[in-house]
């Protein structure tokens, strides 16, 4: 019997090699819309992310990113 990923384990899987994510693209891509706890989660095991907020059209939104 195969295993399940968890959202964290897929948060990381694709995070890993530098690609950035939003909330938004947290929730199509592996339909979760707790991007921050998950975030927080990673952080508790020693994994360093940069964030940045972004202002479009007056919608702020953060964007993670491994480093």
């Amino acid at each position: 019997m195969k295993s399940k990923k968890t959202k964290i384990q897929k948060v990381f899987d694709y995070m890993k090699y530098g690609k950035t994510l939003t909330p938004a693209q947290a929730y199509e891509k592996f339909g979760t819309m707790r991007l921050p706890a998950i975030i927080h989660e990673l952080k508790r095991e020693n994994l360093k992310f940069a964030t940045r907020i972004i202002n479009k059209n007056g919608v702020r939104y953060a964007q993670y990113k491994m480093i």
